[in-house]
Parts: C-alpha cells; sequence; structure tokens
C-alpha cells in the first residue's frame, strides 16, 4: 500500500459500534498490505463486535499496542449478544489464544476492567478523560 511518507502515525479510539468500523480499517489495511508505520495504537472501548482468534493478523499493522476497555456491567452489550447471537468483545478479556496471538507479532496488548469507573455501555461517555487517563 503506497501511502505519503509525510504522514504521522495514527491512533484509533473506538467505542461500542466504532470497534467494529476500526476492526474493519484493520482488516482492509492488513489485505492492502500496509506497513507497522501507519497504526501506532488501537483502542477498543465497550467493543460491539467480535473478534475470532484465527483473526489475529489484522492487528498485524499495528506499531504499538492494543488497549482494550471493558466490563462485563455492559448490559447493552450483554442484550446484544441475547438478539443477535452474536459475543462482543467489550464485556470480557479477550479471548486468551487470540490474545497470545497478537503478542506473537510483537504488539502490546493491555487489558482494562473498568467496572469501577463506568458500571455500564451508557457511562463511558461522561467518564471518558478519567477512563483515558487509567
Amino acid at each position: 500500500m503506497g501511502y505519503p511518507k509525510r504522514f504521522s502515525k495514527v491512533t484509533f479510539v473506538s467505542f461500542s459500534l466504532g470497534c467494529e468500523v476500526v476492526r474493519s480499517c484493520l482488516e482492509e489495511l492488513h489485505r492492502l498490505n500496509a506497513t507497522k508505520n501507519l497504526i501506532e495504537e488501537v483502542y477498543l472501548m465497550a467493543g460491539a463486535t467480535e473478534i475470532a482468534p484465527k483473526d489475529y493478523e489484522i492487528f498485524s499493522i499495528i506499531n504499538k499496542k492494543l488497549v482494550h476497555i471493558y466490563t462485563p456491567l455492559d448490559w447493552i452489550l450483554k442484550w446484544n449478544k441475547f438478539v443477535e447471537s452474536a459475543d462482543p468483545i467489550g464485556r470480557k478479556t479477550l479471548n486468551k489464544k487470540l490474545k497470545r496471538n497478537i503478542e506473537s507479532l510483537g504488539i502490546e496488548v493491555e487489558q482494562y476492567d473498568i467496572s469501577e469507573i463506568a458500571d455500564g455501555h451508557g457511562k463511558f461517555r461522561g467518564k471518558l478523560d478519567l477512563i483515558m487517563r487509567e
């Protein structure tokens, strides 16, 4: 993938369905053979997306780290799981195999249960400054 060298590295910060958008972007950039010189970090908060262990290679274009922020108290995502039969990442830690696979690419993976700060899906927005400082 060719892109001007003058671009700075970018950080993706996503919340809820935005995590699906970021996952799709990573998937497409990986398909286009983007290098690690473009994406510095990725933050996934209250992720309303699924990521299977076999999909770990989409993270290979991240230069530094993946930060996964979740709370098991997210009832919106629990409802999503019930209605859509999907298992969104925003309610639990990443699958151990997925985490291990991503780390094998040389990418740092940080995971934070923020239940004490934001005890539900709608609480993230009002606590964003505090969440990002933690």
